[in-house]
């Protein structure tokens, strides 16, 4: 019984050091210890959108839960209608005037030259 417990030793011996040593050796530790701080930070990062979404939903609904159908019920029908076109209105005249960059090419763009066989797509713009 001893020496089956010596070799049974020995062998678990044989298959765990050199396992440990390329544990250690490789980068697999530093992964372990990572992984739950990404984790934790990407937890906080989505609580941390939602409630962005409730604060920007609380001057139009008066409410910054996830209720927004029974929120919107208690609303007038023109602020239903009124505060998504001035949010249009407000984001079009950031783009016009407050971001005045060119903009890059998109998918519509890209869609569009795939039509006109490739003309009209500028390779170097995107850079």
């Amino acid at each position: 019984m001893a020496l089956r417990r010596v070799r049974l030793l020995a062998t678990a011996g044989r298959w765990t050091i050199p396992n440990l040593k390329q544990f250690q050796e490789s980068r697999q530790p530093v992964v372990w210890l990572l992984a739950p701080l990404i984790g934790l930070a990407t937890g906080l990062a989505a609580i941390g959108f939602r409630l962005a979404i409730g604060v920007f939903q609380l001057p139009w609904l008066h409410d910054m839960s996830e209720n927004v159908v029974q929120a919107a019920r208690a609303q007038p029908w023109w602020v239903i209608v009124l505060a998504p076109a001035a949010g249009g209105l407000l984001v079009g005249l950031m783009l016009r005037y407050v971001l005045t960059a060119k903009r890059t090419d998109a998918v519509p763009d890209v869609m569009e030259a795939r039509v006109n066989a490739g003309r009209g797509l500028n390779l170097r713009q995107g850079c």
